[in-house]
C-alpha cells in the first residue's frame, strides 16, 4: 500500500483506485503527444503572435508561469512516488537526479510516461472495474437518500426557528428603543415647560417691578 493511500472501512478511496489505473495516465500522454505535434507545423507568425499574448495577455502569461511551476513540481512528486513505491532508479540521489530532470526536460510527457510504466499497487484496477464502481455509487440505496432528505428538512426547521428568534429578539429592542426614545422625549418636553414656566414668572415679576417704578 502506497504512502498516500487512503482507506475506508478497509478498503482503498474509489478515487485511489481510480488514479491507480492506466486510464488516465494513457489519456493525459495521448493528448500531450497530440499537441506536442502541432509545434513542428508553427509558422514564424504563429509563435510572434504567442509573444505578443505572453506580452500582453495577463491570462496567458499566468497560464505560461503556472504551467512552469506544475512542471518544477511535477519533478518532486514523481520522485517521492517512484522512491514510495521501491523503483530502482529512486534508490539512489543519482537516479532521482536523473528520474527529476527527465520529468523537467519533457514537460507533460515525463510524467504521464511515468505514470504509463510505474509499477501499479494492488489498488490498480481495470476499466470494468471502474464501471462496476461507477455504477454502484451513482446507485444510492433509498433509505440514504430519504436521510438525506431528513437531514435536509431539519436544518431547513432549524434555520426558520433561528430565524423566527432573532425577528423576535430584534422585535423586542425595536419596542424598547421607542420606549426610551418617548421617555426622553417627555422629560424633555417637562424640562422644556417648567423653564418656560420659569422664564414667564421672571418677566411678570419684572414686569410688575417696572410699573411699580413708574407709578412712584
Amino acid at each position: 500500500m502506497t504512502w498516500y493511500t487512503v482507506m475506508q472501512g478497509g478498503r482503498t478511496a474509489w478515487l485511489q483506485r481510480l488514479s491507480e489505473s492506466r486510464i488516465l495516465p494513457a489519456i493525459l500522454l495521448v493528448s500531450t503527444l497530440y499537441f506536442y505535434s502541432l509545434l513542428p507545423v508553427a509558422t514564424p507568425a504563429t509563435w510572434a503572435h504567442f509573444g505578443y499574448l505572453f506580452s500582453h495577455s495577463q491570462t496567458v502569461h499566468v497560464m505560461m508561469i503556472d504551467f512552469s511551476m506544475l512542471t518544477l513540481l511535477s519533478a518532486w512528486l514523481v520522485v517521492r512516488d517512484a522512491s514510495a513505491r521501491g523503483l530502482g532508479l529512486a534508490r539512489t540521489t543519482a537516479g532521482k537526479w536523473i528520474l527529476g530532470s527527465a520529468m523537467v526536460l519533457a514537460p507533460a510527457i515525463g510524467p504521464g510516461v511515468y505514470l504509463m510504466t510505474r509499477p501499479v499497487s494492488a489498488e490498480g484496477y481495470s476499466f470494468d472495474q471502474l464501471c462496476k464502481d461507477t455504477r454502484s455509487l451513482l446507485q444510492l440505496p433509498a433509505s440514504r437518500v430519504q436521510g438525506f432528505g431528513q437531514q435536509a428538512l431539519g436544518n431547513g426547521r432549524d434555520l426558520a426557528r433561528s430565524a423566527e428568534a432573532y425577528g423576535s429578539d430584534a422585535a423586542a429592542a425595536a419596542d424598547g428603543a421607542a420606549r426610551r426614545a418617548r421617555a426622553t422625549a417627555t422629560r424633555a418636553a417637562d424640562r422644556a415647560g417648567a423653564a418656560a414656566d420659569r422664564a414667564a414668572d421672571r418677566a411678570g415679576a419684572a414686569a410688575d417691578r417696572a410699573a411699580d417704578r413708574a407709578g412712584a
